[in-house]
């Protein structure tokens, strides 16, 4: 060691600047906790289950079977752009009343392909 340095005394430090305290120990545990958020995050496309996804829909489109076939396409539209698609154009003109009925099992199929693709 340097002899400069050999001549400096130790240290001085307050003693309350030693002591972990209630502060410090709420500091330490919201930094671990906010890293942990971060790590959740930047994990949580790569933690997903696909056929959780898949199993919400498919139970999703269950409800819908049980409503009137004008509140079902309806909420199918809804499921619909939730994946960013849209009903056709012979479904909205259905929706509508421009046209007539509509096969709502055909509908439920496009949902269940799409939310098997997703991802």
């Amino acid at each position: 060691m340097p002899p400069e340095i050999a001549a400096l005394g130790p240290v001085r430090m307050p003693l309350a600047f030693a002591d972990f305290g209630v502060q410090d120990l709420m500091a330490a545990l919201s930094l671990g906790i906010l890293v942990a958020l971060l790590i959740g995050l930047a994990l949580r496309p790569f933690l997903a289950s696909r056929q959780a996804d898949l199993l919400r829909v498919r139970a999703e489109l269950a409800t819908l079977a049980t409503l009137p076939a004008d509140e079902r396409l309806f909420r199918q539209g809804q499921v619909l752009a939730r994946f960013g698609r849209r009903l056709s154009d012979d479904d909205r003109a259905a929706l509508y009343g421009a046209a007539g009925s509509v096969d709502l099992d055909a509908v439920d199929r496009r949902i269940l392909t799409l939310a098997a693709r997703r991802r």
